[in-house]
């Protein structure tokens, strides 16, 4: 009954936050086109990337450790106070570097100074996300799910009006800060609800060395993994771009963030319920048998959506979109059907997060980034720009096949060993 009612209240919040990223696009798409769309994508994988890495990127850590802890009041008073002092003081060294080298990362990304002035604003909105990821990391990991699903509903509620607006009358620039905005916004219903938790009253502003080296592991993997997919996703944008154009990046990248809106939901699931109680469980055979469950689970139900945005595509892409998006069936196929193996692989490699598992989840970033980055231009240089979908598909079917000859290696390398230690 827990795991029915954490789902609704889960599934109802991300509904909300899935439809205010559809309305969000629609906006985009009315006002900029498919060329402003795809001239948007680096700006897009720019704040996908500072909303998790802001503040040393430790919310999955947070999550882990709050829920190991719960039971121990003072071990999380420390921990907390740590992350805290921890976060703050990344987030804004972050700023910092961002600041000094904004005109520089114009130039790699854009070929031009143009946009220094958005990349330093957009370092510091990421200051507000750092203490977006340290409450959420509390909440989640005190399994308040329903404080979080809140979170979700009242800060997009927040957000799309100041999205509106930015986008209406500031054109590109304004598109650019009403998406940073939306997720700064989820930090007002946060804070209210971290402020009515007892643990929020005792936590300071303080450093140990043993809580910063455990999220330090936690900062190196999000580092990692944000030098790699997102990194790659703007090089395939660039290969687009030379080889079709601005209009068929814009196509590329609506469907991306159409695919990022709603795998997101399932990853918002995951990351609030399911990986706090794999964190919670050290016998072997039960971690196996709770992600099994959870990889055909999340499968199943992934599949019954993509089912039906295949056969509704035409409605949905001209609702979401214009009728200048309609994308090819043959390309939608591919996207979900990358989508739903790149889902279960999730299922799976949040076991290595959860247990802290700094160096496999290194290397499966590196098999994972290197699967897309490698088919992924053989297919777009041999001249048909099409084939990115395909190869987006083919590479999520191989590191989904690694995840679960991983999955079996560990079943067998611990088969002698009853349970994982702390």
């Amino acid at each position: 009954m827990s795991w029915l009612r954490a789902s609704l209240s889960i599934a109802i919040a991300h509904g909300v936050r899935l439809v205010g990223g559809l309305i969000v696009i629609k906006m985009i798409a009315i006002y900029l086109g498919p060329e402003g769309f795809g001239r948007l994508g680096h700006f897009m994988s720019l704040i996908a990337i500072l909303s998790v890495l802001a503040g040393g990127g430790i919310l999955n850590g947070m999550v882990k450790y709050v829920s190991e802890y719960k039971q121990q009041p003072e071990k999380l008073n420390l921990f907390l106070s740590n992350a805290l002092a921890y976060s703050t003081i990344f987030s804004s060294l972050l700023f910092v570097v961002l600041l000094i080298s904004a005109k520089p990362i114009s130039l790699i990304l854009f070929k031009s100074v143009e946009y220094s002035g958005l990349i330093v604003v957009l370092g510091g909105i990421q200051l507000l996300y750092a203490m977006v990821n340290f409450c959420n990391g509390t909440i989640n990991g005190l399994r308040e799910t329903f404080k979080f699903s809140k979170i979700l509903v009242v800060g997009t509620v927040i957000g799309l009006p100041i999205n509106f607006y930015a986008i209406s009358y500031y054109g590109f620039n304004g598109a650019v800060i009403g998406l940073a905005a939306v997720n700064a916004c989820l930090l007002l219903p946060a804070l209210f609800e971290l402020s009515k938790l007892e643990v929020y009253k005792k936590i300071k502003f303080s450093f140990n060395r043993s809580d910063t080296f455990k999220l330090s592991k936690f900062s190196l993997m999000q580092m990692i993994s944000l030098a790699t997919l997102p990194l790659a996703e703007m090089y395939v944008r660039n290969l687009i771009i030379d080889n079709a154009g601005w209009h068929e990046t814009g196509l590329w990248q609506s469907l991306m963030r159409l695919s990022s809106v709603y795998v997101g939901f399932f990853t918002t699931f995951l990351a609030a319920y399911y990986m706090p109680t794999l964190s919670s469980i050290f016998d072997k055979d039960q971690m196996v048998k709770y992600v099994t469950r959870y990889v055909l689970g999340i499968g199943v139900a992934f599949a019954m959506i993509a089912v039906m945005l295949y056969v509704f595509r035409e409605f949905v892409f001209t609702v979401i979109f214009s009728k200048e998006f309609i994308i090819p069936a043959e390309y939608l196929r591919f996207q979900l059907l990358g989508d739903l193996f790149k889902i279960m692989s999730y299922v799976i490699a949040f076991l290595i997060v959860a247990k802290a598992k700094a160096r496999l989840y290194v290397m499966g970033e590196l098999v994972q980034t290197g699967l897309y980055l490698g088919i992924a231009t053989w297919f777009i240089k041999t001249g048909d720009v099409s084939k990115v979908f395909s190869a987006y598909a083919v590479s999520n079917f191989l590191y989904f096949s690694v995840c679960v000859l991983a999955l079996l290696w560990f079943k067998r390398t611990f088969s002698e060993n009853k349970s994982i230690s702390k």
